[in-house]
């Protein structure tokens, strides 16, 4: 009985060390996660922001050139139990009215962070595609 208590006592404290893993940022800019858009790189900063806010991403660093983010599907972020999608976004100047924008997305809260869901990360590119056509 006293084995089966430190056993699930070490499994408890290896999901903690885990989760505390996942705050880690191992997304990455691609290519193949990419577009461009005919706008200097404030506009776009501007158009990102306003669909990051349509997916209700609490953003947590807002640079000229790099917004991160986290897309909570329960909890709240900084919290134990908090799970959802970190995202990040990068803005690189091509032009003085063009920009090219990465995204990448990473799952958080599951003991450690998987890479994003491809499915969130393409709909968050076709959003911003989309506002920046409708400006």
């Amino acid at each position: 009985m006293k084995t089966l208590r430190h056993f699930c006592i070490f499994i408890f404290l290896v999901g903690l060390a885990f989760s505390a893993c996942s705050t880690g940022s191992s997304l990455v800019k691609s290519e193949s996660n990419s577009l461009t858009l005919e706008y200097p790189v404030r506009q776009a900063r501007e158009i990102v922001l306003g669909v990051l806010t349509v997916y209700n991403a609490q953003i947590e660093k807002a640079d000229d050139f790099l917004i991160k983010g986290f897309i909570s599907e329960r909890g709240s972020e900084g919290t134990y139990w908090a799970i959802g999608h970190r995202v990040a976004v990068w803005l690189e100047p091509l032009t003085g009215d063009r920009t090219k924008i990465y995204v990448d997305t990473g799952v958080r809260g599951r003991f450690f962070l998987l890479k994003g869901n491809p499915k969130l990360t393409t709909n968050i590119l076709y959003s911003i595609s989309n506002a920046g056509k409708r400006r």
